[in-house]
């Protein structure tokens, strides 16, 4: 499962799953380096996130946090030469626009 608020023994959350770690030539740096590369990118910054994201507030910042920590990453994007991957935070961030059905 791409997170710890997935779980992959809801049916809600089966189509989810990433990869299966009991199988022999299966292991968590490939799947987390490899399938979920782009995932884990898109969950920088601080712009709207996809399905299933959408809604999730797991570890939300309170807004006193955001331009703090925002900076923090744009400071640390730059450094590495990722300053493609900035977004910079939405104004009243908290609200989240109605889920889209088809995702």
């Amino acid at each position: 499962m791409p997170c710890c608020n997935l779980r992959s023994d809801f049916p809600e959350n089966r189509g989810y799953v990433v990869g299966d770690l009991s199988k022999p030539d299966t292991n968590i740096f490939d799947i987390y380096a490899g399938r979920l590369a782009a995932w884990r990118r898109s969950m920088i910054g601080f712009d709207l996130k996809g399905s299933p994201c959408t809604t999730c507030r797991h570890r939300d910042l309170s807004e006193n946090l955001v331009n703090q920590v925002s900076t923090h990453v744009e400071k640390h994007l730059y450094q590495i030469g990722r300053k493609d991957l900035y977004h910079p935070p939405v104004a009243n961030r908290n609200t989240v626009p109605p889920a889209n059905e088809a995702d």
